[in-house]
């Protein structure tokens, strides 16, 4: 897990002639970087394509979960397919509570990587420095509730949503998000729950015509949007079928009509 209290501790995040942090791409290769500095300038250096253990990626059979660390096979090495890839490893998860070697929280992360960047910290800026932050097209496909910038520890508030996030909710409050691009998202640009005085300047969503929205943000006290522009394009195409199973019938998702998720599972 990338934390920016460890990478800068480390020297992995370096500091401008400006005192601002920068984020690279390999800060994001394995994962979601996590900013938990507090009263933090960060500054992308360079434009960042998300997409976390793609497909392709070799891993061993208990790494992926395909079977117990104690199996006779859990060192085989296989390469990753479209059912496994775009998630955490198991290797990437906390699964022994705090400690110095933390990892993802399993809670928070049990539906994969729902964001690039996520900022449980409060007094934040994140200046996009006139470049885009975008999910890849593969993940997109793979991992479809995902925002670009989460402004929380988990993408839900405890008590809701598919899937049980825990306990542990920090939302982010005083953020600002500035000058760049928000590109490819299969869900939202920004996403947020229960955060107080959001700004949002000189910055554009590219929207595909298929995801849900640019942001949307839960019970705000406040938030500011400032020269902020959404440009709507053609969605993904997938073969005409989603990255789900169809509910009704055990197999691949064909977009038929009245389908009683169609509105979240379409690619």
């Amino acid at each position: 897990m990338a934390t920016t209290s460890e990478l800068i501790a480390s020297g992995e995040m370096l500091l401008d002639d400006n005192g601002h942090y920068i984020i690279l791409q390999q800060h994001v290769s394995d994962g979601t970087l996590i900013i938990d500095t507090e009263d933090g300038y960060f500054k992308l250096g360079e434009s960042i394509e998300f997409n976390p253990n793609p497909v392709g990626t070799l891993v061993t059979k208990a790494d992926a979960g395909l079977v117990p660390p104690d199996d006779p096979t859990a060192g085989d090495i296989i390469a990753l397919d479209a059912s496994l890839a775009g998630r955490p490893l198991l290797s990437q998860y906390d699964l022994d509570g705090p400690g110095p070697d933390q990892g993802y929280d399993p809670a928070a992360f049990g539906i994969g990587f729902f964001a690039a960047i996520a900022i449980p910290a409060d007094d934040v800026s994140v200046d996009l420095n006139d470049y885009t932050l975008e999910q890849s097209e593969e993940h997109a496909l793979l991992q479809r509730f995902y925002a670009n910038i989460e402004l929380a520890s988990a993408p839900f508030i405890p008590g809701q949503g598919p899937h049980d996030f825990g306990s542990t909710f920090d939302p982010a409050n005083n953020v600002t998000i500035l000058n760049g691009t928000l590109g490819l998202s299969s869900h939202h640009g920004i996403h947020g729950n229960r955060n107080e005085n959001v700004t949002i300047q000189n910055t554009t969503w590219k929207v595909r015509q298929n995801s849900p929205s640019g942001s949307s943000a839960r019970s705000l006290i406040s938030i500011s949007a400032q020269g902020a522009l959404a440009i709507f394009q053609a969605g993904i195409s997938s073969s005409n079928t989603c990255s789900l199973v169809c509910p009704r019938a055990n197999r691949p998702c064909t977009r038929c009509t009245n389908c009683p998720r169609a509105s979240r599972v379409r690619v």
